[in-house]
């Protein structure tokens, strides 16, 4: 991985109180350039790479789905089957802005081995 986005994954983004407000109140908030062209560029063919053979309905003609199926491709927990994906989904930075949007005192994104899920702190 480019130095450039290792470093642009360690580094925080700024969110100021009217955004996190903004978060709180509307339950979701768009953040402008979180992550650089680059840093999408490094992991976008491995998304989709990973999507791709992920997709249930590639095979399936697309008259004959339904409206949902039609509209998108859905396939989960990309991270726990690729460890490029595991880098983008649990980095410092994303796991900072989470952390902030929620008002937490910490924030542990990645499990742990023999944990099941994920563990965030308490509200302020």
């Amino acid at each position: 991985m480019p130095t450039t986005t290792l470093t642009e994954l360690d580094t925080p983004y700024t969110l100021d109180a009217a955004t996190i407000r903004c978060f709180q109140e509307d339950g979701f908030v768009r953040l402008p350039n979180v992550l650089s062209a680059v840093t999408l560029a490094e992991f976008e063919p491995e998304i989709t790479r990973m999507v791709d053979e992920g997709n249930r309905l590639k095979e399936i003609p697309l008259e004959k789905r339904t409206l949902y199926d039609q509209a998108f491709i859905q396939v989960t927990n990309l991270w726990t089957r690729n460890d490029r994906i595991r880098e983008l989904a649990f980095n410092k930075r994303l796991a900072r802005i989470a952390g902030k949007s929620a008002e937490l005192h910490y924030i542990r994104a990645q499990p742990q081995p023999g944990q099941r899920n994920a563990q965030s702190g308490t509200r302020r």
